[in-house]
């Protein structure tokens, strides 16, 4: 999903199926963030870039909101969990290592943000979106490590040192960043980056 005013269900299923459809050789290969063909759906300029954690975003976001998906989409929604559940059974060394490998990655892009923000706080307010887009997609590949017994004692360490250091420059404000319709998926006390702002 991109940070806009909307939210689009068959947009992010379409964005999972293309994911779910270039896992192979992506999960072996060595770049962490992947070129996703668009098909007819949208142009290259709006694609997100293929990660796992993007793809796990996006498949527990349409789960939780699996009541209002259609028949088809429920289908279609099952085939893409399948064919994670079955690279992640074939490539399972690899993909545990992609997902810490991106986790890590997230958290450093963070902590440079988090960087800037003691330097320029009308610089920080500006740019947090995607810090809280961030965060979110490395809650999602937490969640999945948790489903998934992969264990990093490191990765933990990481998270809650940008946390931390990230929440010395929000308050809460108790209004959810995102659109409405997402906001069942993601509660306060769980994902609190998505109900803060930027002190600047």
């Amino acid at each position: 999903m991109t940070t806009t005013q909307t939210y689009s269900i068959e947009r992010d299923l379409h964005e999972a199926e293309v994911m779910a459809e270039a896992l192979v050789p992506y999960v072996y290969e060595n770049e962490l963030y992947g070129h996703l063909d668009t098909g007819s759906f949208v142009s290259s300029a709006t694609m997100p870039s293929l990660t796992l954690g993007a793809l796990l975003m996006r498949l527990q976001r349409l789960n939780a909101l699996a009541s209002h998906l259609d028949s088809d989409q429920q289908a279609r929604l099952q085939t893409v969990t399948q064919r994670n559940q079955a690279v992640l059974n074939e490539w399972r060394v690899h993909y545990e290592g992609k997902l810490v490998q991106e986790a890590e990655s997230r958290l450093r892009q963070m902590m440079f943000y988090i960087e800037e923000c003691g330097e320029d706080l009308r610089i920080c307010a500006n740019t947090y979106t995607p810090e809280a887009m961030r965060r979110t997609v490395v809650e999602a590949i937490l969640k999945a490590m948790r489903e998934y017994d992969i264990h990093s004692d490191k990765l933990k360490t990481s998270v809650a040192r940008a946390d931390s250091s990230l929440r010395r420059f929000v308050y809460n404000t108790g209004v959810f960043i995102w659109p409405e319709e997402l906001k069942a998926v993601y509660p306060a006390d769980e994902y609190w980056w998505l109900y803060n702002q930027p002190k600047g």
